[in-house]
């Protein structure tokens, strides 16, 4: 949003009331979007882990023959995790910024 032009004369209490909840309604409506991610990205984080714990624990358990692509696929559902993890701290931030 663009800076608002400075009044040419000063602001009746009605404008400035005005302005304040059209800003606090825009504000509001930003934090709503930010918690929709965040809760999606949230969402997002337990299917990583639980999928990258998934494919370490049957590797773990050595009964298919090729446990290195468990391991691989292991490893990118922990490194997904942590990017999750470092996007949703941002969101987070976000959400509290417009709270």
């Amino acid at each position: 949003m663009p800076p608002d032009p400075p009044p040419s004369r000063p602001a009746t209490e009605d404008e400035a009331s005005a302005l304040y909840r059209a800003r606090e309604a825009a504000s509001a409506a930003r934090r709503d979007e930010e918690a929709a991610r965040s809760r999606a990205v949230s969402n997002l984080r337990l299917i990583t882990f639980l999928a990258g714990a998934a494919l370490a624990a049957t590797a773990i358990g050595g009964r298919l023959t090729d446990s290195a692509l468990l391991w691989t696929g292991a490893a990118a559902g922990f490194a997904a995790f942590g990017w999750l993890v470092v996007r949703h701290a941002r969101i987070e931030d976000r959400r509290a910024w417009y709270a």
